[in-house]
């Protein structure tokens, strides 16, 4: 934090195509490998979320704030802000702490809305949980924007509307924030009563449950964030235990918390 003068905590990380990594804390800040530098922008205040998309193009979430990365004539990232296509700019969005990608609509989420923007025609569709629910994360699937939400549990969003799925129901009423694509079909959930589980999205089936050392990771914590490793293995990131590194199979490899390697048991953003 003293390299680049902002608050030591990191919410969000990514990489662009030309190999230079964006960074959110209290700012947005870029490091090509030798300097940092923030890429000025009034409108985020803390940024929550970064995606790419197929062609390059980083995408941003952040509080009360959406939009994407762009370079100028110069060659300096900047940010260009998605949020006058509110249809009532009374809305308040909140914290914007998810974003999926298919290949038509970028999508962002926070508790109250989740909004699929098209790139090609500039049009915004707004999307606002039930009363007494809420969202929990989006996901993208075979091309489809999965939507994960307390009351409803995971629905698709299909021709501008949100369409229950099977053994959605599986998951209605319990509290999961989080679901990491396991492969190609499947997506491992944390379950509130059953620990994790393994979710097969093209089968009607009941979810299958994951191993021992998973749930004991699960117990008195919270799923924040995971991501995939290229050889199978699998990060979490958690609110009370720190991270997480497991195996295929569900074996814990190593742990990082406040008594080894960590400043802080609170997980933000993994990366791989």
């Amino acid at each position: 934090s003293n390299e680049f003068k902002g608050d030591p905590q990191i919410t969000c990380s990514i990489q662009d195509d030309r190999g230079v990594m964006y960074f959110g804390s209290n700012k947005l800040i870029e490091y090509d490998g030798v300097s940092w530098r923030n890429v000025s922008s009034k409108e985020i205040v803390c940024a929550y979320a970064l995606k790419k998309d197929k062609n390059g193009r980083i995408y941003v979430a952040a509080i009360d704030e959406f939009g994407y990365l762009s370079l100028d004539s110069k060659g300096n990232t900047t940010y260009v802000s998605l949020i006058h296509l509110l249809p009532d700019p009374k809305i308040k969005l909140g914290i914007l702490t998810s974003i999926a990608v298919t290949t038509r609509n970028i999508y962002f989420q926070s508790l109250d809305y989740t909004l699929q923007y098209s790139p090609k025609n500039g049009k915004l569709t707004v999307f606002h949980a039930e009363n007494g629910d809420f969202f929990n994360g989006c996901i993208e699937y075979k091309d489809i924007c999965h939507v994960l939400s307390r009351k409803n549990g995971i629905q698709k969003i299909e021709s501008n509307k949100l369409k229950s799925i099977g053994q959605s129901d599986f998951f209605g009423l319990k509290s999961f924030s989080k679901a990491l694509k396991f492969n190609d079909s499947t997506f491992l959930v944390p379950h509130e009563d059953k620990g994790f589980c393994l979710f097969d999205l093209d089968k009607n089936a009941n979810p299958r449950q994951m191993g021992e050392q998973l749930n004991n990771f699960l117990s008195d914590n919270r799923l924040n964030n995971g991501s995939m490793l290229p050889n199978g293995n699998f990060i979490l990131g958690s609110t009370n235990k720190g991270a997480a590194l497991f195996n295929p199979e569900g074996k814990l490899i190593q742990q990082y918390s406040e008594t080894n390697h960590l400043q802080n048991n609170y997980i933000f953003s993994t990366y791989a």
